[in-house]
């Protein structure tokens, strides 16, 4: 739904109003309020719609979200919602700069000047329809989308990842991940742990520490890792069925170095179309949505399921993807991993990210194999 529309279905809204019509013009507002989330010159009217209905309870929700979004007009109405909204009641105020709201991001801007409250609405109609020709005319040629603020798009919102994380040298939390495979043989898998990562001095230091459950028809096992590095040197700790492996290996070339966005959109590019969807809260921080959908063509490993839909929530002020879900043809979930407990630009004492092999546990050392590995293992 465009400015313009959404302009047009507001009109017929407060038109309904004003004839008492409340029910169809909560309709309207609702409608609004899905392509428009938490903006206040849709969510007032919604408001005064259900106080007049007698959905008091509903009406009050909204105004508790006005007053999180600083409208002073959310008390003004709670103070009313104790007695029934009278007939000559001057109806919802439709606000000049409500074009600005419905292309967000808009600017922040002071409140603008309310009417009084008991203004009718036939009030100043010359200057109204001056405001309406001239609005008609933005339109009409083309300048009112060259003034009005840019939609996000899915590049935008990489580039906005990109500078946060450009910003980031540290950050540590926990993660957790589970998921089917079927080849060589059915099995579920359910990963957990923790990690922490630090840059210093260009050099990458990490330190990961996870779980690994394996159930399958033929029974189950459990398996632990570490990794760690210092920045130099890169050491993996497997313990399977209380065998213990140690590797280490030189960190490769260019480890530390963080991929631009612009990369990782051509590399999705390659294997289908990227959605930037509607935005969600992740433990209460605003998050970007985005969708992939693969191609058709594309081509997977033999015996991989090919996935229908994939989902990937990066949390805005960290720059951290907070869920990663990835769903078959037939909607079932193939995987799905998320980070908790983010905590960023914290950094831990260099000292962590130094590994001592447990007594009597002989060190692989795996430089001459790592250069031989068509693609990097986990933690390489």
């Amino acid at each position: 739904m465009d400015a313009q529309e959404a302009t047009r279905k507001f009109k017929q809204a407060e038109a309904l109003y004003a004839n008492h019509r409340y029910e169809e013009a909560l309709q309207l507002l609702e409608a609004l309020d899905l392509n428009f989330p938490n903006t206040k010159n849709i969510l007032y009217p919604m408001a005064l719609c259900l106080a007049a209905l007698g959905k008091k309870a509903e009406a009050s929700a909204a105004c508790d979200t006005l007053d999180m979004l600083q409208d002073n007009r959310a008390q003004a109405l709670r103070a009313k919602l104790g007695a029934a909204v009278q007939d000559d009641d001057p109806g919802m105020g439709l606000d000049a700069n409500l074009l600005g709201d419905f292309d967000r991001p808009a600017p922040k801007r002071p409140a603008p000047v309310q009417a009084p409250s008991r203004m009718p609405l036939y009030a100043g109609i010359g200057g109204s329809v001056a405001v309406v020709v001239l609005l008609g005319a933005l339109l009409y040629t083309g300048v009112l989308g060259k003034l009005l603020p840019a939609r996000e798009t899915v590049e935008s919102a990489l580039g906005k990842i990109a500078a946060v994380s450009s910003s980031t040298n540290a950050c540590s939390g926990m993660f957790t991940a589970e998921g089917n495979i079927t080849q060589p043989m059915a099995m579920k898998l359910t990963c957990s742990g923790d990690f922490d990562f630090l840059v210093k001095a260009d050099k990458p230091m990490y330190l990961i520490n996870a779980a690994i459950v394996m159930e399958g028809t033929q029974g189950g096992m459990t398996q632990s890792f570490k990794v760690v590095c210092d920045g130099a040197t890169m050491f993996q700790e497997v313990n399977m069925m209380g065998k213990v492996m140690v590797m280490k290996m030189p960190v490769p070339p260019g480890a530390g170095q963080k991929m631009n966005p612009a990369e990782i959109l051509n590399m999705i590019k390659q294997v289908g179309e990227i959605k930037l969807e509607k935005d969600e809260t992740v433990d209460g921080s605003p998050a970007y949505v985005f969708s992939l959908i693969p191609s058709p063509t594309t081509e997977l490993p033999p015996g991989l399921p090919k996935p229908g839909d994939i989902k990937i929530t990066v949390v805005k002020e960290t720059g951290m993807p907070a869920l990663i879900e990835v769903k078959d043809e037939a909607g079932a979930t193939m995987l799905k991993a998320s980070t908790s407990r983010i905590v960023v630009n914290s950094p831990s004492s260099p000292d962590k990210f130094k590994y001592t092999p447990p007594a009597g546990v002989k060190v692989m050392d795996m430089s001459d194999a790592q250069k031989m590995m068509p693609f990097p293992m986990p933690g390489m």
